[in-house]
């Protein structure tokens, strides 16, 4: 079965664990780029891989209710989750040399993408195993070109918005988000 035509698949597992009184480290991994296409797009043909490793915690549930049970676990509840974010990836690019060229020239490109992020989120259980979170997050960020940092200007070319990991407000700004949904098993 040939591959869609969608945008380059990344996988990520995470690990998460208690460390204290409604605090827990987070850690995740992930693989960019399942397949490719001979198809041209800034996420197209990506390969490479992402780490992110923050501090999750867990905000106090309010005193005028009682929690309910799936709220009741060390690692449910609302949250705030500080966290540093890598990714760097190879993107393949085919440019075509005339109009019907069957055979393209490649080229290779490498980026490398960083940021501190902020996130909130809402993390609950689903049963007593399954848990789902839901979060977004806003911070800052800086990404490499083949070793060279790209600029922040609406004249500097090459910078990559979608960094995989998270997003860079386009070209002119440092400032970066993320977001996701996670389902997860409890161990």
């Amino acid at each position: 079965m040939p591959p869609p035509d969608e945008s380059a698949l990344e996988v990520t597992i995470g690990y998460e664990q208690v460390i204290g009184q409604r605090v827990s480290l987070v850690a995740k991994a992930g693989y960019i780029g399942l397949w490719e296409t001979d198809r041209y797009d800034d996420t197209f043909n990506s390969k490479g891989g992402l780490v992110t490793a923050g501090v999750k915690f867990i905000l106090p549930s309010s005193t005028k209710r009682i929690p309910s049970a799936r709220e009741a676990h060390p690692m449910a509840g609302w949250y705030l989750r500080p966290e540093l974010v890598f990714s760097a990836w190879t993107r393949t690019s085919y440019y075509y040399t005339y109009f019907y060229d069957p055979s393209p020239a490649p080229t290779r490109t490498g980026y490398t993408s960083a940021a501190l992020i902020l996130s909130i989120g809402r993390q609950v259980f689903l049963g007593e195993r399954f848990t789902f979170d839901i979060c977004g997050g806003f911070g800052y960020g800086a990404q490499w070109q083949e070793g060279e940092v790209t600029g922040t200007g609406y004249d500097s070319p090459g910078r990559q918005e979608y960094a995989f990991s998270h997003a860079f407000f386009g070209n002119a700004s440092p400032l970066v988000v993320s977001g996701g949904l996670r389902f997860g098993y409890v161990f």
